[in-house]
C-alpha cells in the first residue's frame, strides 16, 4: 500500500492541506518531526528517509472562536485535533496500523523549539498551541523532544550561499538608492533570499525533493528531522540543554 499523492481524504479541506509521499511503508519504526504553528509544517523518516511530508493550513483563526483568552485556547485544541486525526492518524491507517493508535509506532517525534518573538500575542498563541500538542502526544504514550533552531539548521547546513548573500545585499542598496519597498533587477521584482528559500533549497540539495514556496513549512520540518537524525542535540529544559559544545 503507497501513502496518497494528494489528499482527498473527508477529514481534510481542498486545497488547504498537502501531503507527499515517496515509497511504500513498512513497519519499522518512523521519526515524526514538527514545525508546529498555526500552519504547521510535518515530515516522517523512515529508516532515516524520509516518506511523507506536507503542511497542515489553517482552516480557522481564533476569531472565529470568540473573545480573547479563551479563544486562543480553543483554537490550540482544535489545531491539536486536526495534527492528531489528519496527519498522525491518517497517516497510521494508511501504513496499516489501523485507527485509534496510541502512536507508539512512531518511534520518535521531534519538534522545533519555540524562539522568543516581539508579536507577544502570537507567541503566545505558539506557546498554547505546543501545550496542546505535547499534552496530546503524551497521553498517546509519546514524550516528543524539542530541538532548537539553529542546531538542526548547523547540522544540515542550512546556510546562505555566497550568491544569495551578494543578491540580498545588492537589493538592499537597489532599494535605499530608489527609496522603493521592491527592487528590480533587469527589469524583474526580485525579492531577498531568506531562512525560508534556503530551506527549500537545501532539502532539493540533500533529499532530491523539489518544493515550492508555499510548503516552506514543510521544508522546515525536513530539514528538522533530518538535522535530529545527523544529531543535533535535544532541550533538557535548561538555558544550555540543546546546545552543541559549538554554540555553547
Amino acid at each position: 500500500m503507497k501513502l496518497h499523492q494528494s489528499c482527498s481524504c473527508p477529514l481534510c479541506v481542498p486545497d488547504k492541506y498537502a501531503i507527499r509521499a515517496q515509497k511504500t511503508v513498512s513497519e519499522t519504526k518512523k521519526v515524526l518531526a514538527l514545525d508546529i504553528s498555526t500552519k504547521t509544517g510535518w515530515a516522517v523518516f523512515e529508516d532515516g528517509k524520509p516518506v511523507a511530508w506536507g503542511t497542515l493550513f489553517p482552516d480557522r483563526t481564533s476569531k472565529d472562536f470568540g473573545g480573547y483568552p479563551a479563544n486562543f485556547t480553543y483554537l490550540a485544541r482544535h489545531l491539536t485535533r486536526r495534527l492528531s486525526s489528519e496527519i498522525i492518524q491518517d497517516f497510521a491507517e494508511r501504513a496499516g496500523y489501523g485507527s485509534n493508535p496510541d502512536f507508539s509506532f512512531l518511534g520518535d517525534v521531534i519538534i522545533e523549539e519555540t524562539n522568543s518573538s516581539r508579536q507577544n500575542y502570537s507567541q503566545k498563541l505558539l506557546e498554547f498551541i505546543h501545550f496542546c500538542v505535547v499534552e496530546e502526544l503524551i497521553s498517546r504514550k509519546i514524550t516528543p523532544k524539542y530541538v532548537r533552531t539553529g542546531e538542526w539548521r548547523s547540522a544540515v547546513n542550512a546556510r546562505q550561499t555566497p550568491e544569495e548573500k551578494r543578491l540580498n545585499a545588492r537589493i538592499s542598496r537597489i532599494k535605499q538608492r530608489t527609496g522603493k519597498k521592491l527592487a528590480k533587477i533587469d527589469g524583474k521584482v526580485v525579492g531577498k533570499k531568506g531562512r525560508k528559500h534556503v530551506a527549500i533549497r537545501v532539502v532539493g540539495e540533500l533529499l532530491g525533493i523539489q518544493l515550492k514556496r508555499k510548503e516552506e513549512d514543510a521544508a522546515d520540518a525536513l530539514l528538522l528531522g533530518l538535522g535530529f537524525l545527523k544529531g543535533a542535540p535535544i532541550c533538557d529544559g535548561t538555558p544550555q540543554g540543546g546546545k552543541s559544545k559549538r554554540a555553547a
